[in-house]
């Protein structure tokens, strides 16, 4: 049960303090780990929680508070914490338009997270696994904001599954997520993490540059690491390798990405940012051109724009990236390749210089090496060496096939398609 009261909340919040934004969750989430065929771990959490921002000036902190607070005392030290912060000079209040919301889906909906993990686990075992491991975690909470100017609230519901397969000395994985307006198939999750080992030669990778096939999951991996360089925060900063780039050719033309918290069939969706604002499906590269960066109220009051509904209200983030599909077919990508890679999945990726998006990330989970449109050899000991402007200029073709992938931290929850990365570099990983 709930422990708090928003108008009581709000009540101490609009005595103390000249802006506030408030987000209460009650959340109830639960979590599925299963390996070898059979179930091992069943964890439900259940906790109400508030997200605070205060401002008074240019004065601003944030804080969270849990259940068993004392929250009158809770918000006083906030109070007085306030009063040690530096002024923040990017900070230009929060949006004070009202808005409206386009609330949608039925509160009593429920994801069945046992029969899902039962589902991934006979996928996994139909398609030939001999050993798996995996997870599924569905979550429910009532989101519920309030500031001095908005007031709303919305049932988020989400699940996310993700299945590792084994054969022999090989791993295929692969995930998924969904939102209120989606249906999760575990079993096709289970069946594809299997499906993607392929039984050919096992080989030590070779250093240079190569045209690759990127899985969704490696795309995830990459792309939606990289999309910190959207942020007006990021951009003002001086850390973004899009700074000055709006309406600049900054893709291939055929890349056109947005942030999409409107699409209710994955679990990034929302319905207002931390500041109370209507969040919106927002194009971010059109035809491989920049078109806007994400904005809360503050930064867009900054650079003289108007907010996209993506506060972090002192950070803009994006909610849910999506890439347009194409009009190619994997089976297409693959024969059409003279020499390359096809590269399922990626991990630990690092920024090495974030101004020009330098990085570095781990393929696991199936390095396939393509000659003469055929896959003659699996790959260990590699690495992505590049940057992503070169990543995004050098995309030369994208399936009809897009997913909905997220994993752990490694991947946001996104939507992408199968891509070509024309040269893309590779490197020993020792």
């Amino acid at each position: 049960m709930n422990m708090f009261d928003l108008d009581r909340v709000t009540g101490y919040l609009e005595k103390r303090f000249d802006e506030f934004s408030v987000i209460m969750f009650t959340n109830h989430d639960e979590q599925i780990r299963f390996s070898n065929g059979s179930r091992d771990l069943h964890n439900i959490w259940e906790e109400s929680v508030l997200n605070v921002f205060v401002a008074r000036g240019k004065r601003t902190i944030m804080t969270t508070i849990k259940e068993g607070s004392d929250l009158e005392k809770s918000i006083e030290n906030l109070s007085k914490r306030l009063d040690q912060a530096p002024e923040n000079p990017l900070f230009f209040g929060i949006n004070d338009r009202k808005q409206n919301y386009a609330i949608s889906g039925s509160s009593d909906m429920v994801f069945d997270a046992d029969n899902l993990a039962d589902q991934a686990i006979n996928g996994a075992e139909d398609a030939g696994s001999e050993r798996m491991a995996g997870i599924v975690y569905a979550m429910r909470s009532r989101v519920e904001i309030a500031t001095r100017y908005n007031r709303g609230n919305y049932n988020s519901i989400g699940v996310e599954a993700v299945v590792r397969s084994f054969k022999n000395d090989r791993s295929g994985q692969a995930c998924g997520h969904s939102g209120i307006g989606g249906k999760l198939d575990a079993y096709a999750i289970g069946r594809r993490s299997a499906e993607g080992i392929r039984n050919v030669e096992r080989h030590e990778g070779r250093e240079g540059r190569y045209d690759v096939i990127l899985a969704p999951m490696a795309a995830g991996n990459i792309l939606a690491s990289g999309s910190y360089a959207f942020s007006a925060h990021t951009v003002i900063s001086g850390l973004s390798y899009l700074q000055d780039m709006i309406g600049k050719q900054v893709a291939s033309p055929i890349v056109s990405i947005y942030d999409d918290p409107t699409d209710t069939m994955g679990m990034g969706y929302r319905f207002f940012d931390e500041e109370g604002t209507a969040t919106q499906r927002v194009p971010i590269i059109d035809h491989g051109s920049l078109k806007t960066y994400l904005h809360s109220t503050s930064t867009a009051r900054y650079m003289k724009t108007e907010t996209t509904g993506n506060a972090g209200i002192i950070s803009p983030e994006a909610w849910q990236i999506e890439m347009s599909a194409g009009d190619r077919t994997l089976d297409d990508m693959i024969s059409d390749m003279h020499e390359g890679l096809m590269i399922m999945n990626s991990w630990y990726l690092r920024f090495q210089d974030y101004r020009n998006g330098v990085f570095s990330t781990v393929p696991r989970d199936g390095v396939y090496y393509i000659r003469n449109g055929e896959i003659k050899e699996y790959w260990d000991g590699i690495r992505i060496s590049d940057s992503m402007p070169s990543i995004l200029k050098n995309i030369s073709a994208l399936s009809k096939e897009s997913e909905y992938v997220k994993w752990w931290n490694e991947i946001s929850p996104s939507r992408f398609p199968y891509m070509i990365v024309n040269g893309l570099n590779v490197t020993k990983s020792h």
